[in-house]
């Protein structure tokens, strides 16, 4: 069985944790809070750490990756790799942020005292695990260039990885913005998936272009049963958008087993965002809902608690 952990944070952030079914092994996608996924590594009982996805700099992604690996090595963890891209550390206008330097020359010192092993995460790279494969389908070296140049920052190139395992498929959306999205489909890329990360906390991509994509045709072209999406406590900035909601709500009413949930959440309440309240569909209930843990083995099974 494979279990994946979508971690409720203390603070803005998103956090994943992959537990392969084989041996006490984990993949981990970004770090903001070192505590949070110690915590829950200990939980699972897990003592080494494949690979270490940071799919762009933005601190509510990778803010605590020093000192889990700092605190990982103190309690005998094996972590083999940490992937990035370093384009993803450059902020507007081509130039490094104070904080991406200095998480690159720690990164950079923790591979030569020999704590981690670095590498670029690219498409067409395909990680290999018992019975378990990782694909990265975004970005290519053209597209890390050509974010290299946009206004739009470290969000156009941030990594988009696909799961695959027992015959099921998991699509993790990092904050993958719409004009992004497009290139990828434009590539005939098959981005069709059981389980979707949804990007960027519920970020709304308002409509299609030869340019963009819309939250609507993009969720169709996944065709998810199950959309999980990292948010926030409060409405500080306003995550999810209302109208993300509204379309998956859509997408309940025209699939009977679909369903969707938001991390962060009030032990025992449903979450009003924006005076709307989760509410249940097709008699699934669609929360706010603190910690997300998806099981998957023949069929995807959901299971949410408050920490």
């Amino acid at each position: 069985m494979l279990t994946i952990g979508f971690l409720d944070l203390q603070k803005q952030g998103d956090s994943t944790i992959i537990l392969l079914p084989q041996g006490n092994n984990s993949i981990i996608i970004d770090l903001p809070e070192a505590e949070t996924a110690l915590r829950y590594l200990k939980e699972n009982t897990i003592e080494h750490i494949e690979v270490i996805f940071l799919t762009h700099f933005d601190d509510d992604h990778v803010k605590d990756i020093i000192k889990f690996c700092n605190l990982t090595r103190k309690e005998n963890y094996q972590i083999k790799e940490v992937r990035y891209n370093y384009s993803n550390a450059l902020s507007k206008g081509k130039e490094l942020t104070e904080k991406s330097r200095d998480l690159l020359k720690a990164l950079g010192h923790l591979e030569r005292r020999g704590v981690i092993k670095t590498e670029m995460a690219l498409a067409s790279i395909k990680l290999e695990f018992p019975n378990v494969e990782i694909k990265i389908i975004y970005p290519g070296w053209k597209d890390l260039e050509q974010s290299f140049y946009s206004q739009t920052g470290r969000n156009e190139g941030c990594i988009v990885l696909l799961l695959e395992y027992n015959n099921k498929k998991v699509l993790f959306g990092a904050d993958l913005i719409s004009k992004s999205w497009k290139k990828i489909t434009r590539r005939g890329i098959d981005i069709s998936a059981n389980l979707f990360r949804y990007p960027h906390y519920g970020e709304f991509f308002e409509k299609s272009t030869g340019q963009k994509i819309s939250t609507k045709e993009l969720v169709e072209l996944v065709n998810p049963d199950v959309v999980i999406i990292s948010a926030n406590i409060d409405d500080s900035p306003k995550h999810p958008n209302l109208k993300t909601i509204e379309e998956l709500e859509r997408q309940c009413s025209l699939k009977n087993n679909f369903i969707f949930l938001c991390t962060r959440g009030i032990s025992g309440q449903q979450r009003i965002i924006e005076g709307h309240t989760f509410k249940k569909f097709i008699g699934k209930k669609n929360l706010c809902a603190g910690h997300i843990q998806v099981k998957i083995k023949d069929e995807i099974e959901i299971e949410t608690y408050y920490q």
